[in-house]
């Protein structure tokens, strides 16, 4: 949806945002919110909203200030010019809480406009606190589908994003070392000087990106060039295998990158066997996305699924009250409730899916797996011609979700 525009429209109201921040609405073409964060007033469309659920009470009253000055400051403007201008923004959620950022980041942008922040980026807010904000705002603009190949050039165009927004965020002009799948100010640079010979290069691969249109050879198509041959024009040095680059690597993060590799095969058809092996690694160093990862292997992506051990793998993600435990009870609940797990009661189905939502709204997070949970409950009572399903139903259309909206239209008459 464009954002609302009428000409000659006045109003003038009082609302609050849902950090309860005060806004007045003045008059616009396009309806602005004169908004005011510890003295400082941004004028943005009424629709732009943030929430900050910090439960540790880690941000002091300055860092929650700067976190939603930089919001107020940025993010319409790169939504307009990066995201999907004809969409709404959607709603940010900013979490403060080092459960929810993977091993090895500061935080993480994590879907359906939900950010999480490791405690360390405000302990002190510098240069580097808005750069961070910035990055992973950014992150929600891009929304790039089937990129799985490709973080290294999604963490290099957020950062050459986060450039132009940041007051203090350098890119490097000429190569200072590093490797090309380094990402971040490593790409971001070498992405700088492709701009500087391909005009217009940045955006075209951003688009690309955002419709999963993406390929190694695009940069050919864009430039007339390899990417080997643009990397080692930039920099020197030839451009190494993904597979020898990754496999160079030490970090946590890196295992579950390698993972990735084999499991997406990012470079040759998959290799779950080797996936396993990586994610595993990083799982041992409490990696919960890791741990799902393995569980969804043993489950899904071997010659024999073994439904026990993921069971047990997920059982341990339900436990780490993580981002990933909703998304792991749901998956228990779907396996019980398709007879996959004979020793269990089937009625325990109904007990890990109404775990997922409580988990999430503990945890002040809202996602599609909350949204799942209610479908599928809807789907038990519904076989048990219980009028509870009704009510799921209905919870689940609040979430957005057309499944339900089809059940309650079709198959509960009583709705209409």
């Amino acid at each position: 949806m464009k954002r609302f525009t009428k000409k000659c429209f006045c109003i003038c109201i009082s609302a609050f945002l849902s950090t309860n921040t005060m806004i007045t609405i003045t008059s616009a073409e396009t309806i602005k919110a004169s908004i005011k964060v510890n003295s400082t007033t941004y004028s943005v469309p009424y629709n732009l909203q943030c929430t900050i659920n910090d439960p540790n009470n880690i941000l002091t009253p300055e860092s929650k200030n700067f976190l939603e000055q930089v919001f107020y400051s940025t993010f319409d403007d790169i939504w307009h010019k990066y995201g999907y201008s004809s969409k709404e923004p959607p709603v940010i959620t900013f979490l403060i809480d080092d459960k929810y950022v993977p091993e090895g980041y500061i935080g993480s942008e994590l879907g359906n406009g939900l950010i999480a922040f490791k405690a360390s980026v405000f302990q002190n807010v510098d240069s580097n606190t808005e750069d961070s904000i910035i990055h992973e705002l950014t992150h929600i603009a891009q929304k790039y589908k089937n990129v799985k190949s490709f973080g290294w050039l999604t963490e290099g165009i957020a950062d050459y994003i986060t450039a132009e927004y940041s007051h203090h965020k350098m890119i490097p002009s000429q190569y200072a070392g590093g490797e090309l799948y380094d990402g971040y100010s490593t790409t971001a640079g070498f992405l700088m000087w492709l701009e500087r010979q391909y005009p217009s290069s940045i955006m075209r691969l951003h688009r690309m990106m955002q419709k999963g249109e993406i390929s190694y050879e695009s940069f050919q198509t864009l430039t007339g060039e390899t990417l080997n041959t643009l990397w080692k024009e930039y920099s020197g040095k030839e451009l190494p295998s993904i597979e020898d680059y990754l496999l160079s690597q030490t970090k946590i993060s890196d295992f579950m990158k390698l993972g990735d590799y084999y499991f997406y095969g990012q470079e040759t058809k998959p290799d779950f066997e080797k996936a396993l092996r990586y994610y595993q690694r990083a799982a041992d160093n409490n990696d919960f996305n890791a741990l799902t990862r393995v569980a969804d292997i043993y489950a899904a992506y071997l010659d024999e699924p073994d439904y026990y051990k993921a069971y047990t793998l997920y059982k341990r993600v339900v436990d780490s009250k993580t981002f990933y435990s909703a998304y792991a009870s749901n998956t228990i609940g779907r396996f019980i409730q398709n007879g996959l797990l004979k020793e269990i009661d089937p009625s325990q189905a109904e007990f890990y899916y109404k775990q997922a939502i409580t988990i999430e709204e503990e945890q002040g997070v809202i996602s599609n797996q909350s949204s799942y949970a209610m479908e599928q409950l809807g789907d038990l009572y519904c076989k048990k011609n219980d009028p509870a399903a009704k009510i799921w139903y209905q919870k689940a259309v609040a979430h957005g979700s057309d499944y339900a909206r089809m059940m309650l239209e079709y198959y509960i008459p009583s709705n209409k």
